[in-house]
């Protein structure tokens, strides 16, 4: 109910959500873990922050031992602009970041026939690029319009105000007309 462990060494870790971004600030970090961040709710709060903008404020702490503060996440890729962000730094070499990307069939500690099982059933599918490889893809199979096309023709004034448009496209049928 603490939301705290306690270690040996005297270091402590709290464990909070992303669903309260708010319960982010306050406290002062060296370190700081987001697990599945892509799956993060990442609108922002009250303040005009989320989750991992507070949890990057947060991880502020001094050098320890010669050791700047620093944020890990571990996530499934998913098409978000802000992991895309974030993914581009990394491979540039910017913010001190370090990029790794692996698949399940790396993680020692799963069932092989589990996982062979997974292959098998998803294998050769985008799902499986994305969930059992950990590769980021942009291409969606079969897409009329591409995400870089649809971000350029987004508007964000006026949330709630705007009259809602929804155009459904049923490319099949329409082959067959």
């Amino acid at each position: 109910s603490a939301r705290r462990v306690d270690f040996v060494d005297g270091s402590e870790a709290l464990m909070m959500t992303a669903e309260v971004p708010g319960q982010v600030r306050g406290p002062q970090f060296h370190y700081g873990w987001a697990d599945e961040l892509a799956a993060w709710d990442l609108r922002p709060d009250d303040s005009g922050l989320n989750a991992w903008d507070n949890l990057l404020f947060a991880t502020r702490l001094g050098k320890r031992d010669g050791i700047k503060p620093q944020v890990l996440f571990t996530t499934t890729p998913k098409r978000l602009k802000m992991l895309r962000k974030i993914l581009e730094e990394a491979k540039e070499g910017k913010r001190y970041s370090i990029y790794n990307q692996s698949g399940t069939s790396a993680n020692k500690h799963l069932d092989p026939e589990q996982v062979q099982d997974l292959m098998g059933i998803y294998g050769g599918t985008r799902l499986a690029l994305q969930e059992l490889h950990g590769v980021l893809s942009d291409k969606v199979e079969g897409a009329m319009w591409t995400e870089e096309l649809l971000d350029e023709h987004r508007v964000y004034d006026n949330p709630g105000k705007l009259p809602i448009r929804v155009i459904g496209v049923d490319p099949s049928t329409a082959e067959n007309q």
